[in-house]
């Protein structure tokens, strides 16, 4: 079996997650619901990083023959959250910006 790097498995599964909760965001944005309920249905994408991380510490430790260190358990979760967050927050700005401005413009002059 082939062993993989902290690197390599925290950028692959990091692109996985930021994906799946991009496709995730957009469906809750597009459905037609309240705000305050997008906000709420928004936490379950915490889930998929959390389940993400499970399940890319367990795919290097196979690769690893059984063995992870905490440091290396520790690079993979905060690399995958890096890119995961890199993608979605790009995704937020380009949706923002150039596709729905007027929900921008709503939430910005909202009192809060």
């Amino acid at each position: 079996m082939q062993k993989n790097t902290t690197v390599e498995t925290g950028f692959r599964y990091g692109v996985m997650c930021g994906c799946i909760s991009m496709v995730y965001s957009l469906i809750i944005m597009l459905l037609p619901i309240s705000i305050n309920l997008q906000q709420q249905l928004g936490y379950v994408a915490i889930i998929f990083l959390i389940v993400y991380i499970f399940i890319s510490q367990k795919s290097y430790k196979k690769s690893q023959d059984g063995f992870m260190s905490y440091s290396e358990g520790v690079k993979i979760a905060s690399l995958l959250s890096l890119i995961s967050t890199g993608i979605n927050s790009f995704f937020f700005y380009l949706y923002y910006s150039f596709i729905d401005t007027y929900r921008y413009y709503l939430y910005a002059k909202s009192d809060r």
